[in-house]
């Protein structure tokens, strides 16, 4: 799946998506890199930002669950607060429509950036 070009995500910026299979995800820029996650909180399994799109606490630099203020790492998707301690988000794996890369992508220059599903 092939989702809009990402080159205007800034840092700690996220963008929903809809996968193939009907569940949603989101990529979130971090330190230059493109992370994606699908949009489920392993606490309950409820989306994390509650249909509005937005995934980071910006002062905490953190995803954050809008249901229960559990905060993940952009980077690895563990929660470090909340009651979701210690389980991780699901990630799905970036690669440019090239193939070149894996995630995380650098911040592509003017590629497009397909997503697949880890297996």
């Amino acid at each position: 799946m092939v989702v809009r070009d990402l080159d205007a995500l800034g840092e700690l910026d996220s963008v929903a998506v809809d996968l193939p299979d009907g569940a949603q995800a989101f990529v979130v820029r971090y330190k230059g890199a493109l992370y994606a996650y699908k949009n489920v909180c392993p606490h309950w399994g409820v989306d994390l930002d509650l249909g509005f799109g937005d995934f980071v606490d910006r002062r905490a630099g953190r995803i954050f669950c809008r249901n229960h203020a559990a905060e993940f790492l952009c980077d690895t998707g563990l929660c470090v607060s909340g009651p979701c301690r210690s389980r991780v988000l699901e990630a799905i794996t970036l690669v440019a429509e090239d193939g070149t890369h894996d995630s995380p992508v650098p911040a592509p220059k003017k590629k497009r950036v397909a997503l697949r599903t880890i297996a």
